[in-house]
């Protein structure tokens, strides 16, 4: 084996395992060709600096296939480093999102919904970019004020299912082999707001879109065992429940 033949098999084993570019493979061949012009006395002066047309070289003594062997496993070992590097670099610079974009359109948030000991998703209709001060002073303020809030939620939501509640029934019974006992398992006898509580879900809250929005204003969409095609929404409005109804209610205010 010459020379030539040892170098074109170690740069294109560099080039296949380090995925590296021609230029950077070149370098290295240039520089092994460099430092073999220089053992092997006598030769041709050497002007090609292509590696796909070698030199004229002698062939390999152990001296230079000790030399050989150095230069390329410092080549790979700095292959090796960069790429470590690299990856430390750009693991570094990717941004935290802290308002997540899930609909292209509209921007959630998530927060405690202490009184139903769960996390709803806080949803900014049809919002792009950062949300205004009114659309935070929502987010904020029911946080804020959900205790205050829960009991009249409670009461409006029971005051809606008890008028709702026979045209509920008869749904719920017409065509059907389910006893009284098992209608009542999702359609309980309505005789307050606290019992109630047990049968309704927050899900999500709705926060209107930049331009719409008005300050303690939004609708809070929840999960119920009576109706869960259609589901219940409330509206607040200035802090206060405006409307109780199904949930499509709680987005399209």
């Amino acid at each position: 084996m010459v020379a030539s033949e040892y170098i074109l098999i170690c740069s294109s084993v560099i080039s296949f395992s380090q995925k590296r570019s021609r230029y950077q493979t070149e370098i290295f061949v240039n520089s092994a060709l460099n430092t073999l012009r220089s053992q092997g006395a006598g030769q041709t002066e050497c002007n090609n600096h292509h590696f796909a047309m070698p030199c004229s070289l002698p062939a390999i003594n152990s001296k230079m296939l000790k030399l050989l062997t150095i230069i390329f496993l410092t080549f790979l070992f700095g292959c090796n480093l960069d790429n470590k590097n690299k990856t430390s670099t750009d693991n570094s610079i990717i941004p935290i999102k802290k308002i997540t974009d899930t609909t292209d359109n509209e921007y959630t948030l998530t927060c405690r919904f202490n009184s139903f000991d769960t996390t709803v998703d806080v949803i900014f209709n049809n919002t792009v970019g950062a949300i205004n001060n009114c659309q935070k002073k929502n987010y904020e303020g029911f946080i804020s004020k959900q205790d205050y809030l829960i009991p009249e939620i409670l009461q409006q939501v029971f005051e809606y299912y008890k008028k709702s509640y026979p045209d509920y029934y008869r749904g719920w019974s017409y065509g059907n082999q389910l006893t009284k006992q098992q209608i009542e398992e999702n359609l309980p006898i309505p005789t307050n707001a606290t019992n109630l509580k047990y049968f309704i879900k927050p899900l999500s809250v709705y926060i209107a879109d930049k331009k719409n929005c008005e300050e303690g204003t939004f609708g809070i969409y929840f999960d119920c065992t009576w109706n869960i095609k259609s589901s219940l929404g409330v509206i607040i409005k200035k802090w206060k429940v405006a409307e109780v109804g199904t949930g499509d209610i709680a987005f399209l205010f």
